[in-house]
């Protein structure tokens, strides 16, 4: 069943609630975006400690080759520990693009929070009105069934 939707019924209330819809949005997509950036970052921090597990065991193999005097053996894990520490090279590289970009998403996100707080001004500005407007209109009938019942029953007198 589809959900009904509030109907706005005036400038003041779709002020209201589009300054609601824009900050909510924007709290998602900058705690989204920090997640995903996090996650990231720990993937390759993962990758990282996998990459120097990897390098140290062929390490140890090319030093067993070494003493062994197995020079076939020497010459392939030579190139395989240089590969490898290209990968961890790159992969460190990575990391830390991908740290200083969480750190510049967060401050990114703490600023435009900060600017956002203009939005919640103007939400609560709204809201304020609207409750005014709500208020006024509730006096008014009070005041009208008041008049009403006071002239009702100088009628009847």
């Amino acid at each position: 069943m589809p959900e009904k939707k509030k109907i706005v019924t005036s400038p003041l209330q779709l002020l209201h609630e589009l300054a609601l819809g824009v900050l909510a949005h924007l709290e998602r997509a900058c705690s989204k975006a920090l997640a995903e950036a996090e996650s990231v970052a720990d993937k390759l921090d993962d990758e990282c400690d996998k990459a120097q597990l990897s390098l140290l065991m062929k390490r140890l193999e090319l030093h067993d080759a070494v003493t062994d005097g197995k020079v076939k053996l020497q010459t392939r894990l030579r190139k395989r520990v240089q590969e490898l520490e290209e990968r961890l090279h790159s992969l460190k590289d990575r990391r830390a693009q991908a740290l200083q970009y969480v750190v510049s998403l967060k401050h990114d996100t703490e600023e435009s929070m900060t600017l956002a707080e203009g939005l919640r001004q103007v939400r609560e500005a709204a809201n304020q009105a609207l409750s005014q407007r709500q208020a006024s209109r509730v006096s008014t009938r009070n005041t009208a069934a008041g008049k009403l019942a006071t002239n009702r029953s100088r009628q009847q007198l």
